[in-house]
């Protein structure tokens, strides 16, 4: 295990698997790392966090390098979800009203509409399209 000053976090690293850990005495996230717990989800057997705030985190990451490679590869990994995992917009809704976070709404939609680099998400032109559609008709709804 090493500590990763810039990135405030843990990181173990063991062959093609990475694994960060964060803490709430080091790391610094959109939601503190002791409140993850409540928005957590057992998949095969590991407790994860939620993929409504897995986004919000995202978005916070973010927030603080979007003019970098980071803030780009944040970018993907946040439509990533967005498309492909089983978002509960209202839960999404929920933890940003909690952390007064109501702005990422917005900046979502934002992100969503100028986002044009649908082959670094495997999709098919048309196939992003339809899938930016029904998750803003769902992001308006909030």
């Amino acid at each position: 295990m090493s500590k990763n000053d810039n990135l405030k976090k843990y990181e173990i690293k063991d062959g093609e698997v990475d694994i960060d850990i964060y803490v709430s005495y080091f790391s610094k996230l959109t939601i503190a790392p002791e409140n993850l717990s409540k928005y957590a989800k057992r998949i095969e057997g590991f407790k994860v966090a939620a993929p409504e705030a897995l986004i919000i985190l995202k978005q916070g990451a973010y927030e603080d390098r979007k003019n970098s490679i980071k803030g780009e590869k944040d970018k993907i990994d946040i439509l990533s979800l967005l498309f492909f995992s089983d978002i509960n917009f209202k839960d999404y809704k929920s933890i940003l009203k909690k952390y007064s976070l109501n702005h990422y709404t917005a900046n979502m939609v934002n992100l969503l509409k100028n986002f044009k680099d649908y082959n670094s998400l495997n999709l098919t032109p048309r196939n992003f399209k339809s899938k930016k559609e029904l998750i803003l008709a769902e992001l308006k709804k909030l």
